[in-house]
C-alpha cells in the first residue's frame, strides 16, 4: 500500500519519523516544505513552497497536490 505522509518540516516531521516503524512494509513518501532539513530525508518526498496564508502559494500548490496524487 502506498502511504503519503503530509506534515511541515520541524516537529511535525520528528513525530512522523518517530512512527516510521509502523510503516514497515509499505510504500511510502512525504510530502513536506522545501527546506534544509527535508532536503535530507532518505525517503521518497514531494517538496513544495511554505503556503503560509498566500492564497496564491496555495493555488499553485494544489495543482501540484493533484500531480502527486
Amino acid at each position: 500500500m502506498k502511504i503519503a505522509l503530509v506534515c511541515s518540516s520541524g516537529g511535525h516531521l520528528t513525530e512522523m519519523l518517530l512512527l516510521m516503524e509502523s510503516f514497515n512494509n509499505h510504500e511510502i513518501f512525504f510530502v513536506t516544505y522545501d527546506h534544509p532539513t527535508t532536503k535530507k530525508l532518505g525517503y521518497k518526498k514531494f517538496l513544495i513552497d511554505n503556503i503560509g496564508t498566500n492564497p496564491w502559494k496555495m493555488i499553485k500548490a494544489s495543482f501540484k497536490f493533484l500531480n502527486i496524487l
